[in-house]
């Protein structure tokens, strides 16, 4: 019998649409991982067991789907293949105030872990915007069963996920998110060319930059679009930058030229 992987089972899933339809896009829905692994003495998890179920969902459990999408962009591509990044964007805005003063077991019910009604709010939110390509609604009023803390952010909960949304790019700065709707309104400029490679990724102190790129000017980024830092980076070398006071959580690296073009995107985690 001929073994199925992922991939393989996923390619006979996208075979099968595209001869029924023409034209489909298709997402990829990065969700979050089994908790049970992670605790010793059974839900709810202690703070370490948390962080340490955090750190697995940011780094390793991240770049398996980082892996699985390109490998299905490669080999679909005249389809949209996007991804929908919910699992490590709520867990990068449950590690940062006020938000991760909700006690966890107001967010999950289970190891599985499967979510209450504020954990799959915020995974629709995400959802939404992916598909519909827009920022949700300013004035969508959110229902007293989502917990306040969430409900009385909900501006700044949906500004800070669609900022994520349109930095979360490839390594060429194409959109891992959108088919239609250009990740800033600036050009991005592509290169088969040239690269930029970040390691380690995730960082604990240093960030080591690998650039073929001319000199240009890099900025890294949080999750709600604020630059935390500047840094001029040389023609076609390798730059070190000190990151060990920055909270952990996911970060971008943009980089732009003289003309603010961007010349691209990469995302990386922060975890001690």
């Amino acid at each position: 019998m001929e073994s199925v992987s992922p991939i393989s089972a996923t390619e006979s899933i996208f075979e099968w649409c595209n001869e029924q339809e023409d034209g489909l896009n298709f997402y990829i829905y990065e969700n979050w991982p089994d908790m049970g692994s992670y605790l010793g003495s059974g839900f709810p998890p202690s703070e370490d067991e948390w962080q340490s179920y955090n750190e697995y969902l940011n780094a390793d459990f991240h770049d398996w789907y980082l892996e699985y999408h390109d490998a299905l962009v490669e080999n679909f591509p005249s389809s949209c293949i996007k991804m929908i990044p919910v699992g490590i964007l709520i867990s990068e805005l449950l590690s940062k105030s006020p938000y991760n003063e909700i006690p966890i077991d107001e967010l999950y019910e289970d190891d599985a872990p499967h979510g209450r009604a504020t954990i799959y709010f915020l995974a629709s939110l995400i959802s939404y915007m992916a598909i519909y390509e827009e920022k949700a609604p300013s004035d969508y009023e959110v229902q007293p069963i989502i917990h306040p803390i969430i409900a009385n952010n909900y501006d700044l909960i949906a500004d800070s996920f669609w900022k994520a949304l349109n930095s979360f790019n490839d390594d060429s700065g194409e959109s891992r998110v959108f088919c239609n709707t250009p990740v800033t309104s600036a050009t991005v400029v592509k290169s088969n060319e040239k690269q930029i490679t970040l390691v380690p990724n995730p960082i604990s102190d240093y960030l080591k930059i690998e650039s073929t790129y001319e000199r240009h000017m890099a900025s890294i980024m949080n999750v709600d679009g604020q630059i935390i830092l500047k840094k001029k980076l040389i023609a076609g070398g390798n730059t070190s930058i000190q990151l060990g006071n920055l909270s952990n959580g996911v970060y971008f690296l943009v980089g732009k030229n003289d003309s603010s073009q961007i010349l691209y995107s990469k995302i990386f985690v922060k975890q001690d």
